[in-house]
This record gives C-alpha cells, sequence and structure tokens, in this order.
C-alpha cells in the first residue's frame, strides 16, 4: 500500500489506533498492485477489503464512510488496459472516534467489455468518497484482494 504523492499522510500506532493511512480528503489516494493467479476459479467476483477506523467520531444514526476503488488491469498480450470503479458505503452511525470497520468493494469478474482475466495484473487506486460520505476522516491500516479459487487448500 502506497500513497504515492496524494497527501495521505502515514499515522505511527498508538493507544487509539493501529499504524495506517490518515485520508481525509477525496484527492488522497492509496495505491495497491495485485494479481490474479491460475488458481481463481472464474466464475465469482473478486473482493478488496479495506480495514479502517474512524478518526472523527460519526454525528447521527445513518452516517456512512464511502470508499472508492479505481481498478485498472490487463494480461500479457493485451492491447488494451481494462477499468472498474466499484464504490462501497460502510455505516457507521453515530459510532465513537477510533472504531474500526472493514469495507468490501467487489470488482465484477464479467463486466461487459471489462472482463477480468486469470493472469490479469491489477493497478487499484483507492479513495474516500467525501462528496457522499458524513464521516470524513479515517485511517487505512490494511488492505486485502481476496477471490474464491478452483482449489482446496487452508486459507492464509
Amino acid at each position: 500500500m502506497s500513497p504515492g504523492a496524494s497527501g495521505a499522510t502515514w499515522q505511527e500506532a498508538d493507544a487509539n489506533h493501529l499504524s495506517g493511512y490518515q485520508l481525509n480528503a477525496a484527492s488522497e489516494y492509496l495505491h495497491i498492485t495485485a494479481g490474479v493467479h491460475g488458481d481463481w476459479d472464474a466464475a465469482s467476483d473478486i473482493e478488496i477489503k479495506v480495514v479502517f477506523e474512524i478518526l472523527t467520531a460519526g454525528a447521527s444514526a445513518g452516517d456512512t464512510v464511502d470508499i472508492a476503488a479505481r481498478c485498472y488491469y490487463k494480461g500479457t498480450g493485451d492491447t488494451a488496459t481494462k477499468t472498474q470503479t466499484p464504490e462501497t458505503a460502510v455505516t457507521v452511525n453515530d459510532d465513537a472516534q477510533y472504531t474500526q470497520y472493514v469495507a468490501t468493494i467487489t470488482i465484477d469478474h464479467d463486466l461487459a467489455d471489462n472482463v477480468v482475466d486469470v493472469g490479469d495484473k491489477m493497478s487499484i487506486r483507492i479513495n474516500l468518497e467525501t462528496d457522499t460520505s458524513e464521516v470524513d476522516n479515517i485511517l487505512v491500516s490494511h488492505v486485502n484482494f481476496r477471490y474464491k479459487t478452483a482449489q482446496v487448500g487452508p486459507e492464509v
């Protein structure tokens, strides 16, 4: 996970929160890269799990944190980059400052003209959507990229 030059700032862990990047403006991004390996079942959507804490308490019932992902991907031999921009809202209500949540952002595996293929490499940009979020100050401590596999094995 990297903030690039977007302005997201690293916060060290303390008695209140984990280490992570603070996002409090729509123009602040986190960048991750991932790959779709040969063990993917090729029939299910892909998930980006974003673990975050609110650095400002929610004000009322129904308050949300909205997180978007801009996904760019292509496979070996492809000339065109495919894209998707999924977004999700997590209800934080009037919960206390430093409460931790998990946002699940779904990449549609069979989106028309942007189908995900085995072997695709992805560049993903994550940001806080301040125009629709009621809570606009979060700390992202972890991002996970996951999909169902066609083989049985222990989860790592």
